[in-house]
């Protein structure tokens, strides 16, 4: 969350940079997206993210899915808020 840009991790086995992560390593996922959720002042304010157990799940397609629901996603953390 600390940096205002997509993830996208097709395989966090194969990646060293994620492998030894707890995320990956102790919970099992091996494939990942995330695109950052911004507020009206442009601060990062959390993430809106998928995971999967079999790598090659996430690819640039969820990524754009998840760019195209991080209004609704805003909009429900509003609501909690």
């Amino acid at each position: 969350m600390a940096e205002d840009v997509p993830v996208l991790i097709s395989d966090s086995a194969a990646d060293e940079e994620y492998a030894d992560s707890p995320l990956f390593s102790v919970s099992g996922v091996r494939s990942y997206a995330s695109v950052p959720l911004n507020s009206a002042e442009g601060h990062v304010v959390g993430t809106l993210c998928v995971m999967d157990e079999k790598p090659g799940t996430c690819t640039e397609d969820t990524v754009q899915i998840l760019h195209s629901q991080r209004a609704q996603a805003l909009i429900m953390l509003s609501r909690v808020g």
